[in-house]
């Protein structure tokens, strides 16, 4: 770090120079991303759904997992203005490069709709842009009175990428003005916009990078949604950090180099730790091994791995050069009020005080609130997913009423038989209202559709089509796959479920891995994890209380674990390294317990309602799984910051003593410091 210092006060200009670079890039970059990201990775490697969809490309002119229909829907029965409108489409879609009909049209009953089948070809983000362009195309060739709309997976996923662009644009521009008030509030000087300058930058080589990574793999866009909020989160965070910091230090009279000096020794170590840990609990979404969790995954640990370094580089060169003018604009003597720690002390001394109160207080209450999280349970939806007023959402709602509530999401079945033995054995199945008309393929597969009599999206239809798959495997072995919307949906489940527990294992030995090697204190990391796991627990069952079990998004739970594990290590990590460092000083666990929570609490409550602003309004989104994301966040993030940090990790590192600090071999020798603290 002293090298890194000393070459940021040599030649802060050739840095900020550097980051100017690179935001004016990213800039351009960010515009050319959004063309490379769609709402993809929902397929699970191995599974039975991947297998079928895999045999299908090989056997089958025309996957069925590219395939959509045009809806088209009249307010009042036009049987004529249909015929007309279809009619009319169909001779238009075949001229349409990448678009085929592949069957013939389906009436419904009351003569309201017609949905003509076409395939998409290409893959599921190709398909996407392909069922945008042929909106377009054909929106506007219907009669009078009549409707025509994509329906089908690739015209939702396409939506739902929309939307999640356009309400992630929005949540951005809420989030700032509230954020600049509290940055304000907290240095009343210019050095307020500090915070939300590291932000741009830091997201700036965020796109950038992802712009570079989608070069070498697909990347779903919940890679750029995630980034955007984990990046704009933790860039203020880290500023915060370290502006407060530096003007501790300037506090005691020391020189602008000085200061920043001593902020990189302790709060700068400290940044680089965090980030470490974060992207160590992130990276645990790598092991489900989904596509969809690894670009999250992606996209958040990139957006920490720049935050801390433009901490690290681009605030000090900018604090280098402008010196003395940190708190220009500030009212005399105001910045000195914004710091004094009165109330931090009295809260600090009061909890070590009856530290035992305390931790058997929070400890029980925490637990209560985490208990519903043993009853959560996650769906995957289909168009339910998009917001009511969606035209592709009302589209498909009138097709589910005029057709049936499975017609949406036919499940694709796959056997190497002959097309009368897949006849008879679909024949029949619990759950299913149709069976379609077998289709002979290549190396003697067979593909029948099959219709639900539920929707394809609800816990019903995932039961039945295991039901399906069972009966399928007795008669037919492996030569038999059940495939479609429903049966990914079932697959993808089954391997966040069965995943969960190894990524909750190998976070937490990794945070307590990490955490014992910076503080050489095997009692503290352990500790630390334990309440990162309990903190983690209350904000999954506050979620399942206010919005029900069963209704969290598929991929809500586990990115949460992922997340949350992140941050409270993050906040972990500056309250104990500014305890530890009282310790080494005095060698007094209740005073510098004292001591640590009087100089970070400040910076952490300001940090976690800053970050707790970017989340929530994150949450205020059409797109419901959006809107449990951020309220988690949030959640978590207030839940950490007020009562883990503040109450419960320093009454239990009270109770534990000089144990907290413990280290085999450690010499023992010290120099003792009266405490501040007594009982």
């Amino acid at each position: 770090m002293n090298l890194l210092t000393g070459l940021i006060l040599r030649h802060p200009r050739k840095i900020i120079g550097l980051w100017i670079a690179v935001i004016c890039a990213g800039a351009y970059l960010a515009v050319a991303l959004n063309g490379r990201l769609f709402n993809s990775g929902y397929s699970v490697p191995g599974s039975q759904s991947a297998h079928a969809a895999l045999v299908e490309q090989h056997t089958f002119p025309h996957p069925s997992a590219a395939q959509a229909f045009i809806a088209l829907t009249a307010t009042h029965p036009a049987a004529a203005a249909l015929e007309q409108s279809a009619t009319v489409i169909k001779a238009h879609v075949t001229h349409i490069r990448g678009v085929v009909l592949t069957g013939s049209e389906f009436d419904a009953p009351n003569s309201q709709s017609i949905l003509l089948p076409v395939a998409l070809a290409g893959t599921l983000g190709a398909t996407q842009r392909l069922s945008e362009q042929l909106q377009e195309q054909v929106g506007h060739l219907t009669s009078h009175g009549v409707h025509a709309t994509v329906v089908g997976q690739a015209a939702v996923y396409n939506r739902y990428g929309v939307i999640s662009r356009q309400s992630l644009q929005r949540s951005a521009l809420l989030s700032a003005p509230p954020t600049l008030v509290l940055l304000a509030i907290a240095f009343l000087s210019a050095a307020a916009i500090l915070p939300l300058a590291l932000a741009v930058a830091s997201l700036a080589a965020t796109f950038a990078a992802l712009y570079v990574i989608t070069l070498i793999t697909t990347l779903s866009i919940f890679a750029e949604d995630t980034a955007l909020v984990l990046g704009l989160g933790l860039s203020i965070d880290f500023a915060l950090f370290m502006v407060i910091r530096i003007r501790e230090a300037r506090a005691d009279e020391a020189t602008t180099e000085d200061a920043i000096t001593h902020a990189m020794n302790t709060t700068g170590r400290a940044v680089v730790v965090s980030g470490l840990t974060v992207a160590t609990s992130l990276a645990g979404l790598f092991v489900v091994d989904i596509g969809l969790l690894s670009s999250i995954a992606a996209g958040s640990i990139v957006a920490v791995a720049l935050a801390a370094t433009a901490a690290i580089t681009l605030l000090p060169a900018v604090l280098t050069v402008v010196g003395e003018r940190l708190d220009g604009f500030a009212l005399a003597g105001i910045p000195a009020i914004a710091t004094r720690p009165l109330m931090w002390q009295r809260l600090a001394r009061a909890v070590v005080r009856r530290r035992a109160i305390v931790a058997a207080t929070t400890i029980p209450l925490l637990l209560l609130c985490a208990w519903p999280a043993t009853k959560l349970t996650v769906s995957m939806k289909t168009f339910n997913i998009l917001p009511k007023s969606d035209p592709v959402r009302h589209a498909a709602e009138q097709i589910t009423q005029d057709f049936g509530p499975g017609f949406d999401g036919p499940v694709v079945v796959l056997t190497r038989s002959t097309t009368s033995e897949a006849e008879r054995a679909l024949e029949g199945q619990p759950g299913f209202a149709g069976v379609g008309f077998p289709e002979a393929g290549s190396a003697g597969w067979v593909r029948t559709f099959m219709v639900l009599k539920t929707r394809p999206d609800s816990a019903a239809a995932q039961n039945d089509v295991r039901i399906l798959r069972a009966n399928l495997t007795r008669r037919f072995g492996k030569d038999a796959l059940v495939g479609g919307p429903t049966s990914e949906a079932v697959d993808f489940i089954a391997r966040v479920d069965g995943r969960t527990p190894l990524v909750l294992a190998l976070i937490a030995l990794a945070e307590i891995l990490l955490l014992t090697i910076l503080f050489r204190a095997p009692v503290v990391a352990i500790k630390a994890a334990l309440t990162t796991i309990l903190s983690v627990a209350t904000t999954l069952g506050l979620l399942t209380l206010i919005f029900g079990s069963g209704n969290l998004g598929f991929f809500v739970p586990l990115t949460l674990v992922g997340v949350i594990f992140g941050l409270s290590t993050d906040y972990e990590v500056f309250l104990l390294a500014r305890i530890r460092e009282e310790y080494l000083n005095s060698r007094e666990n209740r005073a510098s317990i004292v001591r640590g929570v009087v100089a970070t609490g400040r910076s952490i409550t300001l940090a976690g309602v800053t970050m707790s602003i970017v989340f929530f309004a994150f949450a205020i989104s059409p797109l419901e799984t959006f809107t449990q994301l951020g309220v988690g966040m949030g959640l978590a993030v207030l839940l950490d910051v007020v009562v883990i940090r503040g109450l419960l990790v320093p009454a239990t590192m009270a109770l534990i003593g000089d144990v907290n600090w413990w280290w085999p071999r450690r010499g023992r020798a010290a120099v003792s410091v009266p405490a501040q603290v007594t009982d």
